[in-house]
């Protein structure tokens, strides 16, 4: 009779979770919130995406006066999931022209949640996230980063514009610059890697190292991906990242200096030639061209 009781007692209580899951993912999750800046007059979009993948068919958020929102959705798993909003807002280039410039920003997301945003659109990729402890795990990362990161991008915008500019008087600055981006670069990074050491079992570890994965360099992100969790180097992140090192690691057998990777080819009479077979030639002119 006990023993009956007991599993009787076990079956409700599936019963109750299966139930309570179900009705979670029918209720699916809820984000609102306000980022000031941001307007339905202004050349703003506001768009969400389940993948890390930018296509035409994304929903459109609908945005108030006064830079308020709310956006309404279901998972099609349990558990929890990265979601991206994502803002593609118009900005004036150096010679007045116009043009389309996006921004970022991932989060985490469960059926049943409540996410709340809040921040400034000129901030967009640290707009402030809460509603689970998963992003609050994420903000702790973010906060770790975000003043090394913010200015060694300040410092690349600095560099671009110099690049555009036929100021005489910006000479000086133009030499010096690369060796403070670089210093700002190194600075950001030990920022990543220090937070990745000291805090191995953040949820968020793999998505904020595949977002900043272009500021390290090969060796920098092959240490930083192998101090990720098993479960982090197998997620959709961790892949990303593999493919960042695939791409690193290919450029640093083209850089200036070294050897030009080896190569094969038929050429027009048939023949299979390659790269090496004119090894000790004076010169060796490569011309890659294309129809558009």
């Amino acid at each position: 009779m006990k023993m009956k009781n007991i599993l009787l007692t076990l079956c409700i209580s599936f019963l109750i979770a299966g139930t309570a899951c179900a009705q979670k993912q029918q209720e699916g999750f809820l984000i609102k919130g306000k980022i000031s800046g941001l307007t339905g007059k202004s050349f703003d979009r506001l768009l969400c995406s389940m993948s890390n993948k930018l296509t035409r068919d994304l929903p459109s958020i609908t945005i108030g006066e006064n830079g308020t929102f709310e956006y309404r959705d279901t998972l099609d798993v349990d558990g929890v999931k990265s979601v991206n909003f994502i803002l593609m807002t118009a900005v004036t280039g150096g010679n007045g022209s116009m043009g389309i410039r996006t921004y970022t920003k991932s989060f985490y997301v469960r059926n049943g949640d409540i996410i709340t945003i809040e921040g400034d659109k000129m901030e967009f990729p640290w707009l402030k996230v809460s509603g689970n402890k998963y992003n609050d795990q994420l903000t702790e990362f973010i906060l770790a980063i975000k003043d090394q990161r913010i200015h060694y991008n300040k410092l690349l915008e600095e560099q671009k514009t110099m690049k555009r500019s036929s100021d005489p008087d910006l000479e000086k600055r133009k030499s010096v610059l690369p060796d403070k981006i670089e210093s700002a670069r190194k600075q950001f990074v030990k920022a990543l890697q220090n937070f990745l050491s000291r805090n191995p079992n953040n949820h968020s570890n793999d998505l904020v190292l595949s977002v900043n994965s272009e500021a390290l360099k090969f060796d920098e992100l092959q240490l930083a991906y192998n101090t990720l969790r098993k479960d982090h180097q197998k997620s959709i992140y961790g892949k990303n990242i593999v493919e960042k090192l695939r791409s690193k690691e290919q450029r640093l057998k083209t850089e200036e200096g070294k050897n030009a990777p080896d190569f094969a080819k038929i050429d027009k009479d048939g023949n299979l030639i390659r790269l090496s077979d004119f090894k000790g030639k004076k010169y060796v002119l490569l011309d890659f061209w294309g129809s558009w």
